[in-house]
């Protein structure tokens, strides 16, 4: 390694750990012109991407959370919008970095982020196309690229100041988040059976809703008659909330390229949910 790369890493650390790691070779004054830059930089980020988290945290915690996530996680992409998934695979990884932290704290930074995520995702879906044709047959209706269908042992949808809730043993909080033809991001609780419905549907690219209830009939034999007299009005519903979109109407664009939603959930991309 040469000095000049030896210099360039050493100052790199000292931006990432200013109490830890000496700025060689360059003043003091100059060091922090810079080191308040990238700090102030993902501070604001992470403040913007996660305002429920940033609401429950003091200065004092906050600050440590930031400084922490700074130090300890080597964040690649060039994108600043980037940096907050970075930021939830860094709270998976790293859950003690801030001592006596929140227990839901990795399920409320996941569901804040996949809420930015749809919201910038490209648009996958055309919508026009979706209106055109809202009559199609049940066959032709799937998921929506533009929906996530999550499972969590906190109900993070109702975390705030005051509210700070036990985590259960096991997933209990059922949710469809998606962006709507109106470019708005909302999210629908769900019954246990819906959300496995979906889940279905998603880890099964390009099925349909018909398709899936067919699935669970048969895998679920007891239930099947209650299923398929519930299912025209539960197919309604999320079709009405644009969980569903007609399969003609999805482009094929790369709308998460580092992970889908329901993948950035250790829980999830292990299979422990369904």
């Amino acid at each position: 390694m040469g000095h000049f790369e030896a210099v360039q890493r050493q100052f790199i650390a000292h931006l990432r750990d200013p109490e830890g790691a000496p700025a060689a070779g360059m003043p003091a004054e100059r060091a922090k012109v810079y080191e308040s830059l990238i700090y102030g930089n993902i501070d604001s980020v992470l403040r913007s991407g996660f305002p429920v988290l940033r609401g429950l945290d003091d200065d004092a915690r906050w600050h440590q959370r930031v400084r922490a996530f700074l130090r300890e996680h080597r964040c690649t992409p060039a994108e600043f919008h980037r940096v907050a998934g970075c930021f939830v695979d860094f709270v998976h990884a790293h859950p003690r970095a801030v001592p006596d932290d929140w227990p839901f704290l990795a399920e409320l930074a996941h569901y804040e982020w996949v809420e930015m995520a749809l919201a910038i995702a490209p648009d996958q879906v055309d919508w026009q196309a979706a209106a055109d044709d809202a009559d199609a047959n049940e066959t032709e209706w799937v998921m929506s690229p533009l929906a996530a269908v999550l499972a969590y042992c906190a109900p993070v949808h109702s975390i705030g100041p005051g509210v700070l809730p036990e985590i259960a043993p096991q997933p209990e909080t059922f949710l469809a988040v998606r962006r709507n033809r109106h470019d708005g991001v909302q999210f629908m609780q769900l019954n246990a059976l819906t959300y496995q419905l979906l889940a279905w549907m998603r880890g099964n690219d390009e099925a349909t809703i018909t398709e899936a209830v067919e699935a669970f009939c048969e895998a679920l034999p007891a239930l099947a008659e209650p299923l398929r007299a519930q299912a025209p009005a539960l197919i309604a519903h999320l079709r009405d909330s644009d969980v569903l979109v007609p399969r003609h109407a999805v482009r094929k664009l790369p709308v998460f390229p580092e992970a889908r939603p329901e993948q950035r959930l250790p829980a999830m991309r292990d299979g422990l949910l369904g």
